[in-house]
């Protein structure tokens, strides 16, 4: 059995903005993708960046920044819950 360790990271850089990647094994699409494979390596798959927002709330700080949560399906058949970031942030 080859035990292999995952060498990259699961956010890509792209020229205009960062992308998240998972694994695309027998079972569709996985994220976060795992450290470690056994015997083969998944390919990678493209989440995002583009997806359905369902919910956000705004969090208003009395010392820090305003910051957004969202939970969205991404393009990919991945969902995500996390800070969201707008170009002009929603008030």
């Amino acid at each position: 059995m080859i035990i292999a360790k995952r060498n990259q990271s699961h956010i890509r850089r792209l020229a205009s903005r960062s992308v998240l990647m998972g694994d695309f094994g027998p079972n569709g699409v996985t994220f976060p993708p795992a450290d470690f494979y056994f015997d083969s390596t998944p390919a990678d798959a493209l989440i995002g960046p583009v997806g359905e927002v369902y919910a956000y709330t705004v969090v208003h700080g009395s010392n820090a920044r305003n910051y957004a949560s969202a939970t969205a399906d991404l393009a990919g058949g991945c969902a995500f819950f996390g800070e969201a970031i707008w170009p002009s942030p929603p008030v």
